[in-house]
């Protein structure tokens, strides 16, 4: 397990004692990778959700003109990869290592499993889940906001 101000750091599990941290923890896996590793591919088929332990990711999205979009760069301690969990589509985005980056995932059967014996943890993780990922549809709202701004912007510049 990573260490107790490392775990305790992680916003998805926030709230969780020390025992439901480390039973979280026992059942996840470890993987390094290298600057610019595709850690998750959009399209694929996923089975897992991610937390950054030291580094930092880039989440990209393909354009209509096929070009990698930058969405956001997640640091140690923010998750990825959780969309699939909950609606168990193929990943909507790429996500890259952006340096040398260590990432801790934790498959769909084992916390399946892990939440089965502690609801508590479940619980508390959902909520933490839900948190962060209206965090972060209020961000998209506020750039597509902005960008629709911008966009009539430029049009009514262009039009006098």
């Amino acid at each position: 397990m990573p260490s107790e101000t490392r775990t305790s750091a992680i916003p998805l599990f926030e709230g969780l004692n020390d025992a439901g941290r480390t039973s979280l923890f026992g059942i996840s896996e470890r993987r390094t990778c290298r600057d610019g590793e595709a850690i998750i591919s959009e399209g694929d088929e996923g089975d897992a959700l991610f937390v950054v332990l030291s580094g930092a990711v880039q989440v990209e999205k393909t354009t209509l003109d096929r070009q990698q979009e930058t969405l956001m760069t997640l640091r140690a301690g923010e998750c990825f990869g959780e969309l699939t969990l909950v609606d168990r589509q193929p990943r909507s985005a790429t996500v890259r290592a952006l340096g040398d980056t260590e990432v801790a995932f934790f498959r769909r059967d084992a916390l399946e499993r892990a939440f089965a014996r502690h609801p508590d943890v479940h619980l508390r993780v959902l909520e933490n889940l839900i948190r962060i990922m209206s965090g972060r549809l209020r961000r998209v709202d506020e750039n597509l906001i902005q960008s629709i701004y911008d966009c009539v912007i430029v049009v009514d510049r262009d039009l006098r």
